[in-house]
């Protein structure tokens, strides 16, 4: 419990020092919307979304649009995607879907703080060769089933 509480403290300082060296002084997080391509128009909610004609992404929880948690709206809702198998191959999926270039890192075990607990765990055992244009493109369990808890949802950090 220390050490969470001493990462969270961690990733609020730099959350902090990022905005005041933006120029504005406030996070630059911007809204996307991306239709299979990174064609994008703004809205101002902070975060940034991908959608196939099923499925949306978007990150959340991160200093700014290039990274944070990675979520899935499906069946009216949004989820989050479990961290098992989860690594380079599939954080360039995500961020490509975004409409980023790549991948800093990987952040697994809810570095970006764990999704809602009445929220579902959309997607788990995600395996991507790196080459699909979205997640949902990429081999992974029924959209639903998984074996892990939010403790385990993945976040990723993109670069322009």
């Amino acid at each position: 419990y220390k050490m969470k509480m001493w990462i969270a403290l961690v990733l609020l300082a730099i959350c902090a020092l990022q905005a005041n060296a933006s120029p504005s002084g406030g996070n630059k997080a911007k809204f996307n919307e991306i239709e299979h391509a990174p064609l994008a128009k703004e809205e101002s909610n902070g975060n940034r979304l991908a959608h196939s004609e099923s499925l949306s992404y978007r990150l959340v929880g991160g200093c700014t649009a290039l990274q944070g948690r990675v979520e899935v709206f499906f069946d009216g809702q949004w989820g989050s995607v479990c961290d098992d198998g989860f690594d380079t191959d599939e954080a360039l999926v995500v961020c490509r879907s975004c409409g980023y270039g790549m991948v800093n890192a990987v952040r697994p075990q809810a570095f970006f703080g764990e999704g809602e607990s009445s929220s579902p765990i959309w997607l788990d055992d995600v395996d991507c060769r790196g080459d699909e244009s979205e997640i949902s493109d990429c081999a992974h369990l029924k959209l639903g089933e998984h074996n892990c808890g939010h403790h385990e949802d993945v976040g990723v950090e993109c670069s322009d």
